[in-house]
């Protein structure tokens, strides 16, 4: 099952930011739909590839609107989602994390993503 994401990306979005004689810092900020999860983790492109060489730093939503908590890997240009107590979402009485399930619908995070343009 493959790992799918929709991306998108506020109309908003500064085209870049001259810092000294950097190439410029770029920030771009939006929604990443991850509707169906797999623990492979596929670069999320669609944000990677508005960056240099460097990873740009990624500030996502601690849980999504589905209730799974998600974290930016910045050596896999990806999100990992993760459920409480092998549940697939978030409860109040959850107490471990388990990486989601291959497949589920994880939901919508809100991201910033900041570096080098």
């Amino acid at each position: 099952m493959a790992y799918v994401v929709t991306l998108t990306l506020s109309p908003e979005n500064v085209a870049g930011v001259k810092v000294a004689s950097n190439p410029g810092l770029r920030v771009l900020f939006g929604l990443v739909d991850v509707s169906t999860y797999n623990s492979t983790n596929v670069e999320i492109s669609g944000i990677t590839k508005h960056f240099s060489n460097t990873s740009p730093h990624v500030v996502i939503d601690g849980i999504s609107d589905n209730g799974f908590m998600g974290r930016w890997d910045p050596t896999n240009g990806t999100i990992v989602c993760y459920a409480l107590d092998g549940t697939l979402s978030v409860t109040a009485s959850s107490t471990s994390l388990t990486e989601a399930q291959d497949g589920v619908d994880v939901g919508v995070f809100n991201f910033i993503a900041i570096g080098l343009g």
